[in-house]
């Protein structure tokens, strides 16, 4: 079963904490929900009505996630990371469509699974909302956000007891979700050090993964940078899922030997007629179809899944069943060898690309 990352992380406005999460996470976690996003400038832009440019207004961006968000601006927006677009992220602003929450999905083998990300404020704008709405909620995997409640449910010292604490708690029984987080860890310390620690931050997830503890909460309150929230995350199980890539042929490899081969002896046995237009087109379409009948001969689409490794190659994998047959040193040197030699060549070969595609 595969496991899908999520964070949730309220990063207060400040753009800079919100560049340092999407920066920081890129390679631990699959699905960022923030809370209180930056919404301002970001970049100065051409303009053909204005020579100094014009200025972009929004949150921030970055090549390795996918902004999800209902409007701009709004209290609450969602990052996707690329490597899950196989998954047909969706923002599902058709069920819920308000600026304090996010209701988002992934697919995998068919099961829709739904994530909702809220920023309740200190009118309950967003529990009032809920609770109006919840029969037209689709059954929900996972509700995270910053609740701004106290309750001694989540907050074992909490000084008071919130009016709207036993709304929520009912809310979310109601519709099948108990609490992840409900150990007590703060997930709030303020900046000014004479304040207490609270637990605005919750988790909710569905009863059964809770109650069997499939569904655990880690609170990182040292990796929050700049904000006062903790980084606050958790993963669920959704099934298994396979990247799926075009079929290719390895480079340097025998079956591209064939295949050179395979095509040029395709390519000859072609009766070049060049006399009409029709007799041209004849000729080309008869050269492309000895090309790709070569092409689908030897091409072979690559089975990726969330333990791939693009550096991977026959040598490791050969490697890897002999360490698994004989189970001996020699062959486990061999198999650290292999794995060695395969990322140096792999890498070796993007920084090459790099440099040649800068000098253009």
């Amino acid at each position: 079963m595969r496991k899908v990352r999520v964070v949730s992380h309220n990063v207060n406005h400040t753009p800079s904490q919100s560049h340092f999460i999407l920066e920081s996470l890129v390679g631990e976690c699959d699905v960022i929900l923030v809370q209180e996003p930056y919404y301002g400038p970001i970049k100065t832009v051409t303009s053909n009505s204005n020579p100094r440019g014009e200025t972009l207004i929004g949150t921030q961006i970055h090549p390795a996630w996918l902004l999800l968000e209902t409007r701009s601006p709004a209290r609450v927006c969602a990052y996707v990371n690329r490597e899950l677009l196989d998954l047909r992220p969706q923002l599902c602003a058709h069920v819920v469509d308000h600026r304090d929450m996010l209701l988002m999905s992934l697919t995998v083998d068919k099961q829709v699974y739904y994530y909702l990300n809220v920023y309740n404020d200190d009118r309950s704008t967003a529990l009032s909302w809920l609770q109006d709405h919840a029969a037209e909620l689709p059954p929900l995997d996972l509700v995270a956000g910053d609740f701004n409640l106290h309750s001694t449910a989540w907050e074992l010292d909490a000084p008071h007891e919130s009016p709207r604490a036993v709304d929520l708690i009912n809310l979310m029984s109601g519709i099948g979700l108990s609490l992840v987080n409900s150990d007590g860890a703060p997930t709030h310390r303020p900046h000014n050090a004479a304040l207490r620690s609270t637990v605005p931050d919750l988790i909710w997830a569905p009863s059964d993964r809770v109650a069997s503890r499939e569904v655990q909460a880690h609170v990182d309150l040292d990796g929050r940078g700049l904000s006062d929230h903790t980084i606050l995350s958790t993963s669920l199980e959704v099934g298994w899922w396979e990247k799926s890539l075009p079929p290719s042929i390895k480079r340097k490899s025998e079956a591209e030997r064939e295949f050179i081969k395979d095509m040029v002896d395709g390519v000859a046995k072609v009766e070049v007629e060049l006399s009409t237009r029709d007799d041209i087109q004849r000729t080309c379409d008869a050269i492309l179809a000895a090309v790709r009948a070569a092409w689908d001969a030897h091409a072979v689409a690559p089975r990726v899944s969330s333990r791939s490794k693009r550096w991977w190659n026959s040598e490791c994998a050969h490697a890897l069943t002999m360490f698994r047959h004989h189970r001996t040193a020699e062959t486990r040197r061999t198999f650290k060898r292999a794995v060695k030699a395969a990322k140096a060549e792999f890498f070796e070969e993007r920084i090459a690309a790099a440099c040649e595609k800068g000098k253009r």
